[in-house]
């Protein structure tokens, strides 16, 4: 799916980028993802918006508690599959570097809703996000 999905945006480029992040599902995208964990409903109240779709994506992921939004295929949360922010980044459709992201309204590590079956973030975990990490 990760290759279909660069493919798609390079044929069809994004020009505005909108995450609803308002009410989610937390565990996986439906019950064929069991093993990802129990599916849960809910609500960062975020919306993500931006005019790159890689950065804004990027940005998805972090907010998610995934702090290496550029991870390898078989590091979280691309245990499963390719990175389709880095395969976007390496065919020119945006940026998957957090440094390079102007963000603005809420500082990302408040805006940071845990994806997780714990209670514990990844961040948590690992250490600092972004380019604060650095």
């Amino acid at each position: 799916m990760p290759r279909i999905i660069t493919d798609l945006c390079a044929a069809r480029p994004i020009h505005l980028a909108v995450i609803d992040g308002i009410t989610a599902m937390s565990g996986g995208e439906g019950s064929w993802c069991a093993h990802a964990g129990e599916l849960k409903l809910t609500q960062p109240g975020l919306i993500i918006a931006g005019l790159d779709p890689v950065a804004t994506d990027t940005v998805g992921t972090v907010v998610m508690g995934f702090s290496n939004p550029r991870a390898a295929r078989g590091t979280e949360p691309f245990n499963h599959a390719e990175n389709h922010l880095l395969l976007a980044e390496q065919a020119g459709l945006g940026t998957a570097d957090l440094a390079r992201i102007d963000l603005r309204g809420l500082p990302l590590a408040q805006a940071i809703h845990p994806y997780r079956k714990s209670g514990k973030t990844p961040s948590q975990a690992r250490g600092p996000i972004g380019p604060e990490a650095e």
